[in-house]
């Protein structure tokens, strides 16, 4: 269905892997400024949102599963919740994926924050920088962003 290739990533003091070279790129950026995982991790996020908005996002949702060195761990659900008068019986099957009650009110953006001001090491700014300049700039499209682009614009209609 899909045509996925992801560019070999190589390293030798740290690691990070998404979908996409460009927010990859951001996340490396945070630890070689001396920004610690959780650092990467929103900067890598952010920037999905802007160079692979149809999968990720702040419009999205989260969790965050953190072990730290000190052998301890945190979790952070960012999941989202629906509307507050939203009941189950409103939602069926046909209403999981498509209409106004498909979405759940997003929990990204907050949950990006919480992570950074509990474990993030950096400046909050300097973590959505990279996003921001991509925005801006532009950045290379993947084999996958050019099979979807087409694909999510079925769904604007």
């Amino acid at each position: 269905m899909f045509h996925s290739t992801r560019p070999a990533a190589f390293g030798r003091r740290y690691a990070v892997a998404t979908a996409h070279p460009w927010a990859t790129r951001a996340g490396m950026a945070m630890l070689a400024a001396g920004g610690n995982a959780v650092d990467a991790v929103v900067a890598a996020a952010a920037a999905l949102g802007v160079v692979e908005p149809y999968m990720s996002g702040p419009a999205g949702v989260g969790w965050l599963l953190f072990h730290r060195h000190d052998g301890t761990a945190h979790v952070l659900n960012f999941s989202g919740c629906a509307p507050r008068r939203a009941t189950p019986d409103q939602f069926t099957s046909a209403t999981q994926t498509d209409g106004p009650r498909a979405p759940v009110v997003p929990g990204n953006v907050a949950g990006w924050f919480e992570m950074h001001r509990r474990f993030g090491s950096l400046p909050a700014g300097r973590l959505f920088a990279p996003a921001i300049e991509a925005a801006l700039e532009g950045f290379p499209l993947q084999r996958f962003n050019v099979e979807m682009i087409p694909r999510s614009l079925e769904r604007v209609d």
